[in-house]
């Protein structure tokens, strides 16, 4: 899959069992689905050959509420603590006009998750259920 305007978004994720998936891009599956792994750690990143655009990202780490937003390719959350990534939310920083993002996440116990715009959750708050799998993808508004 391609991305939009010479931009693409990469992103990866870390579960205790099976380590970081190395990067994936534009829409590809990050996690697993159907193996009871949940998502304790992500890295996104926007490549971007004129290195204008970047993202930020924010989750909320169960035990502990929301972190604060980290940037272009940070870890986010914990690896090899058993802590689940319960909700993330996505924002583009400096995109070009018409350009957005939207991502959708592989929810335990209802599967995938409608797709949400830039900077709202996806995944859920308070109810103990694992954030298994996520597509991130850049769109034009």
């Amino acid at each position: 899959s391609s991305g939009v305007r010479g931009l693409n978004v990469r992103y990866e994720t870390h579960s205790s069992s099976a380590g970081w998936t190395g990067w994936f891009s534009n829409g590809e599956v990050s996690g697993t689905t159907g193996q009871a792994l949940q998502i304790e750690a992500i890295k996104i990143q926007i490549v971007d050959p004129k290195n204008r655009v970047g993202v930020r990202y924010s989750g909320r780490i169960r035990g502990e509420g929301w972190t604060d937003w980290v940037e272009n390719g940070a870890e986010l959350g914990t690896t090899r603590q058993h802590r689940s990534l319960d909700a993330i939310k996505i924002e583009l920083l400096d995109p070009p006009d018409g350009v957005s993002l939207r991502y959708q996440g592989h929810i335990e116990g209802s599967g995938w998750e409608d797709w949400v715009p830039e900077g709202e959750i996806v995944g859920t708050i308070r109810q103990g259920r694992r954030l298994e799998a996520i597509r991130i993808e850049l769109i034009e508004k």
